[in-house]
């Protein structure tokens, strides 16, 4: 489905003829195909110049030549900026500083506006029955007379332009205007002719007619756009959303941010850090994750981001802690909402239990698998699946899963802007490796297999605390393959088990198990069998009390029996 737009244009004096417009009104026939998206510009001549109204015209038609000739590869914000670029040039060709015009060009595409801007023209969003300015105005002060504009096409050689973009919301209307329609109109009269069910058209012509019975100057224009209907949110929506946002320095507990009010610091690490909050708009507590501003200049960090909340959204599973929306426009940096929920980090409770049991074990792994075996169905590779990145919900009993951050995820790749593609050791994980399959040494792309092997390891984990393969570091290369049987170290696991890690953990990826939905299926059908007897050699039993509290109760029984027969 494409955007739905209703646009209109009025500019006062009339003029009959396109060309002699100083604005631009483009919304191409196919929206959902054509990259660009629609493109509407205001443009004023500086009176203080030679021929204001045929430079302002000069300024519009190159940057809209300019800009949906940009190659489709562009980001809008690039394409636009380059289109200013044109324009000044195009203005400057008649001579350079001799001629001047102010401009503002608005971008509408998928579910994102861009705003270019220089000078004082100006453009307007009204929103939940409020008026914004979008721009800020490039001049001078002077007294007696307008204000002379700093920044325009055709001042100087280079131009610099206010680049700024946000979320569409449905209803929403934009207003651009020339300076002799806002230095007449202030917001409140420009508000009363946005009523809700006004055709744009309506509403421009409405602006254009007042100004000029309040007295306006010059070519009094005026363009509208309003919102109809969005289309569906799209990967390419969430990476350019996600990307836009600046990496801002974490608050300080006690502080507000966006609404919401910032409580204590849950974690911290190296990459990011997580804080309790309340939401002042719902009144829920969530937790509020910000990256490190530290690691913001380096390359796809914003990804790692983008590709939770990706998952956080697309994907519906009791085992991953859901990601919350976000009301368009409210988050002004770079930080994920997630739902509040409770629990004890899996590394935690295996250093503080040593070990868990076999069938908690199961239990857990389970749930692992399964989690897994969707976000496989959905083109996502975890890839960084550790104790470190699961968590327990001790109430219900219930893994959750952590750490997709790391995460390769198709659709992303195929549509993100820039896209990275997280493999190997190097871009993993520094330091300990011992959860990593030995493909990922070779520099060999994550895929299902290593998920399914790096799952193997963590079972192993929780019923041992060890690793199967020893501690491995990223000096040490991948393992030597001489694993150590789960029940070497804990006897209660039973030998089906022990065979089924065996496979989950090979270090040949074709003999493991071919899907993480085999591999759950094999853990719930032999887990029904019987834990094995142990071997000869095999460690001994653990002492049981009964072992000795029913002899020690039989022996008295038999005393107390002897003694009454005799008494």
């Amino acid at each position: 489905m494409p955007l739905f737009l209703d646009t209109g244009f009025a500019s006062h004096p009339q003029t009959l003829e396109r060309d002699g417009l100083c604005c631009l009104v483009v919304v191409p026939n196919e929206m959902t195909r054509n990259p660009h998206g629609a493109l509407l510009a205001v443009a004023e001549g500086i009176a203080d110049y030679p021929q204001p109204d045929e430079t302002a015209r000069d300024a519009i038609k190159a940057l809209g030549d300019s800009y949906y000739a940009a190659p489709e590869s562009w980001p809008i914000d690039r394409a636009l900026d380059e289109s200013y670029q044109a324009a000044n040039q195009s203005v400057r060709a008649h001579g350079a500083g001799s001629c001047a015009a102010t401009m503002s060009a608005l971008v509408l595409r998928q579910r994102r506006w861009i705003l270019g801007h220089v000078g004082d023209t100006r453009v307007w969003l009204r929103r939940d029955h409020q008026l914004k300015l979008l721009t800020r105005d490039h001049v001078v002060p002077r007294v007696g007379r307008r204000p002379l504009p700093l920044r325009a096409c055709g001042l100087r050689e280079s131009i610099d332009t206010d680049i700024t973009e946000g979320d569409l919301v449905e209803g929403d209307v934009f207003v651009l205007t020339t300076s002799g329609v806002h230095d007449v109109l202030n917001g409140a009269l420009i508000m009363s002719c946005l009523t809700s069910d006004a055709p744009a058209q309506r509403v421009a012509e409405c602006l254009t007619q007042r100004a000029a019975a309040g007295g306006g100057h010059g070519q009094m224009t005026v363009c509208v756009a309003r919102i109809e209907k969005l289309p569906p949110e799209t990967a390419l929506d969430m990476a350019e959303h996600m990307t836009a946002l600046p990496v801002a320095t974490p608050p300080e507990p006690g502080e507000s941010l966006d609404g919401f009010q910032i409580g204590q610091l849950m974690h911290k690490s190296r990459q990011y850090r997580l804080y309790e909050a309340i939401d002042t708009e719902s009144g829920s507590t969530v937790v509020l994750k910000f990256p490190n501003p530290r690691l913001a200049s380096e390359p796809g960090y914003a990804d790692s981001f983008l590709r939770e909340e990706w998952i956080g959204k697309r994907i519906e599973s009791p085992y991953l802690i859901k990601t919350l929306p976000v009301r368009p426009g409210r988050r002004s940096a770079l930080y994920t909402v997630m739902l509040h929920q409770p629990g004890e980090n899996l590394a935690a409770r295996i250093k503080r239990k040593g070990k868990l049991s076999v069938r908690e074990t199961l239990l857990f792994g389970g749930q692992l698998l399964e989690v897994l075996s969707q976000l496989h169905k959905e083109g996502v590779v975890h890839g960084g699946i550790r104790a470190k990145n699961t968590m327990i919900d001790k109430k219900r009993k219930q893994l959750l899963l952590l750490g997709l951050g790391t995460s390769q995820i198709a659709p992303l790749e195929e549509m993100t802007v820039n896209p990275t593609v997280t493999t190997g050791v190097s871009s993993l994980l520094s330091g300990s490796c011992s959860h990593l399959a030995p493909e990922l040494f070779a520099d060999d792309p994550i895929t299902p297999q290593t998920d399914i092997y790096a799952a193997g390891i963590l079972l192993y984990r929780m019923l041992t605390g060890r690793y199967p393969y020893g501690r491995i570091s990223s000096k040490d290369g991948p393992p030597d393959g001489n694993m150590t049987p789960a029940s070497a170290c804990n006897p209660e696991v039973p030998d089906w088990l022990d065979q089924l890690l065996a496979q989950a953990c090979a270090l040949n990826p074709h003999q493991r198990m071919a899907s993480a939905a085999d591999f759950a299926e094999a853990l719930a059908s032999q887990s029904g069998r019987p834990a094995a007897t142990p071997s000869a050699g095999a460690p001994r039993a653990r002492f049981r009390w009964e072992w000795l509290v029913v002899p020690l109760l039989a022996t008295g029984l038999a005393a107390y029996l002897y003694t009454v027969i005799r008494g």
